[in-house]
């Protein structure tokens, strides 16, 4: 089947063994602070609001969170156990995919970082 039209843009990264502080993958009130300010700051980069609050849930293995945004939603999972971050952000709106990969490998510094980007 062959598409014409664009609906959105999705962008996956991989994150692993992440050098970020310790406390950030074990500690449920710190490292949610840290993962809303990585967030607002993405969504300074790509210019997009976000619609209510985020869901921040640590499961005792990691993080879940979910940024409704304006035109989407950006979702964010962690694993304490390997220091692993899976980021993912859907947009009907393009945005800047190489900017966000960037921020993320400085925030997060991982030992390996590997992403794809698909038009939906």
């Amino acid at each position: 089947m062959v598409k014409t039209r664009i609906y959105g843009y999705s962008l996956h990264i991989n994150l692993t063994e992440c050098l970020h502080n310790e406390i950030f993958f074990n500690s449920k009130g710190r490292g949610e602070t840290l993962l809303k300010i990585f967030i607002e700051y993405i969504l300074n980069l790509i210019d997009m609001k976000p619609v209510y609050k985020p869901l921040v849930e640590y499961y005792g293995e990691g993080y879940s969170y979910v940024q409704l945004i304006n035109t989407s939603n950006i979702t964010i999972h962690t694993v304490s156990s390997t220091r692993d971050v899976y980021i993912d952000l859907f947009s009907c709106r393009e945005f800047d995919k190489d900017k966000i990969v960037a921020y993320s490998k400085f925030y997060f510094e991982p030992k390996t970082i590997d992403y794809d980007y698909l038009y939906r």
